[in-house]
This record gives structure tokens, sequence and C-alpha cells, in this order.
């Protein structure tokens, strides 16, 4: 029997002190018609509004007027009389204190919650069944109608309730986020090695023994933590639940979380876009020479980014691995290769890029137009192309889309044979990467991606074995570099 109940329900002490206070002559009686008896004592203050079972909230009351108090047209007269005797039998008599109010067992806990995770836990699994009880109090309340007041005194015991609950769950969260992670030392039955991951995998960690003993689950764990992390948030949660005369829950609090996070995230990713960076001379750097050699002007870890085009051909296959080593060189943790390819070879190109990047995902290049080749052997003409996208360790950067568009006809040929559109590079740059980065080509061409680069401010090393690519190149950045002076 929980405290409420128990509250709520007189004792057998309590039910004597009625009966002797009812009573005429030394019998009891009930004290609205006089019929004598000991009758069902009956709270003034209904048990279902949470009237307490004390006796300035009962009365010995035979069947017919308990009736009557209940269900009877004349209730509130019969109410008024009960009052009045009420008060002449105590002198200090308010109506106020005769409710059961669930501050009477949880307020105590929100200013002086449980230490240990064992007791917050129990703390909040009491709490949550209570919560559900009271919830189960207002839908019978909703649906037989009830007063108003009724209906918002169970509100209110529910909306204290599930603070109480949440708050002991943020605790909870502190608590869990101040375990110390495993480490060998704590951990003496050794490491269990995830090959797929090639990370270790931690067992019987302390975190992992603090969830376990009070039988939390990882993923409720994780959602104590963030709410702890984010009790700014809960508070408002909490006060628009009131606001709306609604119960704050954790799925609410943390979707508020979400939220906040994907706005920051948005917000963090325009302020970077909209950067103003201004390049100096050398924003551009031009390297002639042979990718098997692996380009050894440009220090290590130093790219954000390589986006770039290489041939198609079948005998330049081998040059995907020497891409591929390069890239895991000169990229800096996190960042991506960015790698536009054909798709008659696409599984061989496929097997020596993964050689030394991770496969991240496979981006679609659309190239609408008379432009798009027909490939006989494969009796196919294709309108797109793969931009394979690999990865140095974990990707670093924002959410993108994988679709690329580019205007129809207009690969651009002028500068190359193998030239791209000036207007689909220019999304992919705008896409992945933020001004002031630098971008990588090692297939310059006639120099696409040096152009879209430079115009919106980003850092840019290009190579190419051919020089006269080098010198194409540097005309145009040169061009762009003049009219952004002038």
């Amino acid at each position: 029997m929980n405290q409420r109940t128990k509250e709520l329900r007189p004792t057998p002490e309590v039910a004597e002190e009625v009966y002797g206070r009812d009573s005429w002559d030394g019998y009891p009686c009930c004290c609205t018609c006089g019929k004598s008896g000991r009758h069902d004592l009956a709270h003034y203050v209904p048990k279902a509004q949470g009237g307490l079972g004390i006796p300035e909230n009962l009365i010995n009351c035979c069947r017919d007027c308990h009736e009557r108090l209940d269900h009877s047209g004349d209730r509130q007269e019969l109410l008024g009389r009960v009052r009045e005797y009420l008060q002449g039998k105590y002198e200090d008599w308010d109506e106020s204190e005769l409710t059961y109010s669930s501050r009477n067992e949880i307020v105590p806990y929100q200013s002086t919650l449980p230490d240990t995770i064992d007791d917050l836990a129990k703390f909040a699994l009491v709490g949550r069944e209570k919560l559900t009880a009271v919830r189960a109090e207002i839908r019978a309340i909703d649906k037989l109608k009830l007063a108003d007041d009724v209906r918002a005194q169970k509100l209110s015991e529910a909306q204290l309730i599930a603070e109480a609950v949440m708050d002991a769950e943020v605790k909870v969260g502190e608590l869990l986020r101040d375990v110390p992670k495993a480490t060998r030392a704590n951990n003496p039955s050794g490491l269990k090695k995830d090959t797929q991951k090639d990370t270790a995998v931690l067992l019987g960690t302390p975190k992992h023994q603090a969830r376990e003993t009070v039988g939390i689950s990882r993923k409720q764990a994780e959602r104590f933590v963030k709410l702890a992390g984010n009790k700014d948030i809960v508070e408002q949660a909490k006060a628009e639940a009131r606001e709306n005369d609604d119960i704050v829950s954790r799925s609410f609090a943390l979707e508020k979380i979400n939220a906040a996070k994907r706005k920051q995230i948005i917000d963090d990713k325009i302020e970077r876009k909209n950067t103003y960076v201004e390049l100096s001379e050398d924003a551009c750097k031009l390297i002639c020479g042979d990718i098997r050699g692996g380009f050894l002007e440009v220090p290590d870890n130093s790219v954000d980014f390589i986006v770039t085009d290489p041939p198609y051909p079948k005998e330049y296959i081998p040059l995907y691995e020497s891409l591929s080593l390069l890239a895991s060189r000169v990229l800096k943790d996190g960042g991506s290769l960015l790698c536009m390819c054909g798709q008659s070879y696409l599984n061989e190109v496929m097997a020596e890029l993964c050689k030394h990047l991770n496969y991240h995902w496979t981006l679609c290049y659309l190239t609408p137009g008379g432009q798009s080749p027909q490939l006989w052997a494969k009796k196919t003409n294709t309108f797109w192309k793969p931009i394979i996208w690999l990865t140095k360790g974990k990707y670093a950067g924002d959410l993108v889309g994988d679709v690329i568009k580019t205007p129809p006809n207009e690969n651009d040929k002028r500068y190359h044979e193998w030239g791209q559109s000036i207007a689909g590079f220019n999304e992919l740059l705008q896409k992945f990467t933020y001004p002031g980065q630098t971008i990588f080509d090692p297939f310059l061409g006639g120099g696409t991606t040096a152009i879209c680069a430079i115009k919106s401010g980003r850092r840019f090393i290009g190579a190419d074995i051919s020089q006269g690519c080098l010198d194409t190149t540097r005309n145009r950045v040169n061009e762009v570099m003049n009219d952004a002076g002038s």
C-alpha cells in the first residue's frame, strides 16, 4: 500500500474517534439525520479528490445520507450542513488542510534527492509507477466528466511527480557521466577486440558495472547523461508543460534537446559557410609531377578535402591506388576524398581506392543533356557519374545531400578534353567545404576545381603530370584573382 492510500484510508483509531464524536447519549448515530448505528464513514472531501482519512474530514453517515451526499440534487445543501457541523467540532478546522497532496512525498525529495545511483534509480522507478496510476485517474476523471477542480488537482499531482522523477534521472546522468572510463588497470580481465571496427570494446568497466547494478540499459544511461548535460532545456521543458497544462515527459525533454542541437548545428554551418576569408597571393599552389611520386611537396595531414576527377580508361586504374595512398597521408583526420569516376570499371576502381581509406558513400553527379556519353559496348546512355566518397578515419563534416546537379550540356571542354562543369563542381565544394579550408586536386586538368575553390575563398593545391595543364590553370586563376582585386 503506498503512502497516499494509507493517508486517504481512516485507521481503526480514527474510526473510533469519529464514532465517539458523532454520538448521542453515548450511542453513535448519523450526523446528518440522527439514525443510530455505527455507519460507514463518509469523507467530506471525497477520496477521489484526495480527501484525507482524518477525523476533521470524516463523518458517521448512514447509507441513505451517504447516497445523497454522493449523487443527489441537494448535495451542496448537505455538504454545507456537514461543513458547519465539523467547524463546530474543530475550532481551527480548515478545508484546505483536508486534501492529500503529492507534495507530501515528492517535494522533500526534489530538494534532497538520494545520493546514490541505486537509490535514485529506485526513486525514479517508484515515481514512474505513481505517475502511471495518477494518469489513469486523470483519464477516469475525464471519462466520468467530474468537476474541473478534481482534474486540476490530479494534474498538479502528476506534474509534481513527473518533475521529481526527471530531476532524479538528471542526477543519475550526472553520476554516470562522472564514472571513470575503462582502463587496463580497472579492467584486469583484459580487452576484447572488435576486429570489424578495430577498436577496443570494454566489458566489465566501472561505467558498465554502475549501470548493470541498478538495471539501467546503455540506451537509458545515454538518455540520462544527455538530460544531465542540458539541464537548462530540461527546466524549459518543465515550464512549457505547465504552461500548456500538460505533464512533462523524458521524451519531450529529449526532443527539445535534440531540436536545440540540430538548430545549433545548422546555425554553426551557416556561420561557417558565410565566413569571409581574404586569400593571399599564395592561396593557389600548383605542382607538376606524377601522382605515383606521392607529391611530397604537400605536407602530411594538411588537406581538408581532395576533390578530383582522374582519367577513366582501364590503363589508368592503378593510379587510383596511388590516389588512395596519397590521400591517406595528406588528409587531416576526418578529411574526405571525393573522387569522380566512370562506371565501366567501377568495381576495380573501388577496390583500389579502399586500400588505404574508408569507403563512406557514393554521390550521384547528374549530367543531363546531349553531352551525356553513349556507351555502345554497355548499351547504355548514361546521365550521371558516381563520386566515390572516402574518408581518413571517421568523417568529421556536416550532414550533406548525395545528389549533385549540373545544368544540361555544361561540361566545359574549352580547357581540357575531360573538363567538367563549373556549376557542378561549385555545388560540390559548397556542399562539403568551408571558406579557408584547403582543397587538393591531384588530377588538375583544365583547373575547374581550382577556379571553384579560389572563387569561394578556399585555399587550393593542384597537381598534374602536364605542365600545360598547370599553365592553363595558372592563367585562369590569375584572371579570377585580378577580377576580385579590381
